[in-house]
């Protein structure tokens, strides 16, 4: 029986949003594992390890084959901000704005902060080590209202 890859690789985009990136990656490594069909070497990786113009193409011909995926709009224009092309990046939130207009004025990563981050605990501390996840299965809907309700409440936050 195949495992729901899609809470694993929504709590990411959560961790993602609120720019706790490496609990991010460990939840779509997670969500590969599962079965989501996103490669490992996925824009989302790309992003985390500070290759901007990489994941920039690879989200480039991502949102051409599904221009519907408001995610990838919104991941594109993290890019071209972290690139410092602001005009590309306002013109892919416009995109994603007409597909989820529930989407406009949420916070946006800084995604300037990967470049040259230095992990905060050296390799083979204790505090390195990686957690293992467990499957999880909740219903889509509960799930959803979870995701929107952290996602909003994290927002309205750090405002």
């Amino acid at each position: 029986m195949k495992s729901d890859s899609s809470p694993h690789s929504n709590v990411g985009l959560i961790y993602y949003m609120t720019e706790r990136f490496p609990a991010a990656r460990q939840h779509w490594s997670a969500a590969v594992e599962f079965g989501h069909d996103l490669p490992a070497r996925s824009h989302r990786s790309l992003i985390i390890d500070g290759k901007f113009a990489d994941a920039q193409t690879q989200l480039e011909d991502y949102t051409k084959k599904t221009p519907e995926d408001e995610d990838g709009w919104l991941m594109l224009g993290d890019v071209y901000r972290a690139l410092g092309n602001d005009s590309a990046a306002r013109v892919t939130d416009a995109r994603a704005a007409q597909i989820a207009p529930e989407y406009v004025g949420l916070k946006r990563p800084n995604l300037k902060t990967l470049r040259g981050a230095v992990p905060r605990h050296p390799p083979g501390t204790q505090r390195q080590q990686q957690v293992r996840l467990r499957p999880v299965r909740l219903p889509r809907s509960l799930f959803s209202r979870f995701i929107w309700r952290k996602a909003i409440t994290e927002n309205l936050a750090t405002r």
